[in-house]
């Protein structure tokens, strides 16, 4: 019988904790909302020239996402979890170029600013937010009119 005790409670903490999760995943997901212009790039190591930069924005809503970049298009979704030391995204691509891959990342927002840096396709999640071989790292502003 406290055999069963201690799974019920246990089993309820579990349910609890993850209760919890979702909201707190919404309420990040709301921070992402809105129209971001590229402030800095680094592809594969190497810093993006400003010109280049200039021509990224970038529109979340909800969990969906459209990138622009010169004159490609981007569209896809992705998935947070705000719960990591750093905080994780998984993103794939639903239309474009990248259609039909995924990437891994970390990332930051504080305030209207937000930083993130991904892994090529094929690649582990980086452990941190450093530009790097293999990575992409991007700083977004919320674009306020």
């Amino acid at each position: 019988m406290r055999t069963i005790l201690l799974f019920v409670l246990a089993a309820t903490a579990v349910v609890g904790a993850d209760g919890s999760k979702p909201d707190s995943i919404k309420d990040e997901i709301k921070k992402f909302a809105g129209t971001w212009k590229l402030v800095s790039a680094s592809m594969d190591g190497v810093d993006q020239m400003p010109e280049q930069v200039k021509t990224g924005s970038l529109v979340v809503e909800s969990d969906k996402f459209t990138l622009k970049i010169g004159n490609e298009i981007h569209k896809g979704k992705f998935v947070i979890d705000p719960t990591t030391k750093p905080k994780t995204i998984d993103v794939e691509f639903t239309e474009g170029p990248l259609k039909d891959s995924k990437v891994l990342g970390v990332y930051q927002i504080d305030g209207n600013k937000r930083k993130s840096c991904f892994a090529e396709p094929t690649m582990d999640r980086p452990a941190d937010l450093a530009a790097g071989k293999g990575r992409y790292l991007w700083t977004w502003q919320a674009d306020k009119p």
